[in-house]
């Protein structure tokens, strides 16, 4: 089977472990954690059919025009720290998973991709208090609120803009070697409509 381009065929002893994953003895030194097709044109920042992509080693987001096979446009070099599941909301903002690796604490952020400014951010007090290492993810609901998956605790909870916390839920399944929560990939919650078009095949 033919290796994903951005595997790098190199010995495990080259390479730190905090750089790369290692898979079959061979590192994803660029570990490439999402790719969302874009649905629409935004004016001075991406076009419909292009992709958003997270380079989650690089601690870097971009917009892949396919065709031109360049990026468009970038952002994340010493602002994300090994991030996952960044997405496009409807404002045309790009909602983020911030995982903070090095920083020891995680958080969620909203980016203006036009500005390249953080418009809305949830951390927790202390920033301690939330903090996924590995995976991790976020969706921008209907009615305004977030949810977020706090992957590597097994916990899963919703906040309003103003970072009140709505509800959560935890991992009843605990690990037998440390007795801490098995850890929840991600969370996504469907609406009706979407359920009855998954129902129908549309």
């Amino acid at each position: 089977m033919r290796k994903p381009l951005n595997l790098i065929m190199i010995p495990y002893h080259m390479v730190k472990a905090r750089y790369a994953c290692s898979m079959e003895g061979y590192f994803d030194i660029m570990h490439t954690n999402t790719i969302e097709v874009i649905d629409r044109d935004i004016e001075g920042f991406c076009r419909k059919g292009d992709w958003l992509i997270s380079i989650r080693e690089l601690d870097f987001i971009g917009v892949l025009d396919p065709d031109k096979e360049k990026f468009v446009w970038s952002w994340g070099p010493g602002e994300l720290d090994m991030q996952h599941h960044p997405t496009l909301l409807k404002n045309g903002n790009i909602l983020i998973f911030d995982n903070g690796y090095n920083k020891g604490f995680s958080r969620v952020i909203e980016l203006n991709p036009l500005t390249k400014k953080i418009v809305w951010e949830y951390k927790s007090d202390p920033p301690q208090d939330f903090y996924s290492e590995h995976r991790g993810g976020s969706q921008r609901l209907p009615n305004g609120n977030t949810l977020i998956t706090e992957s590597n605790k097994g916990h899963v909870f919703e906040v309003t803009k103003e970072g009140r916390l709505v509800w959560e839920f935890y991992n009843p399944k605990v690990r037998l070697e440390d007795k801490k929560k098995e850890a929840i990939f991600r969370v996504i919650r469907f609406t009706s409509a979407e359920i009855d078009n998954l129902k129908t095949g549309i």
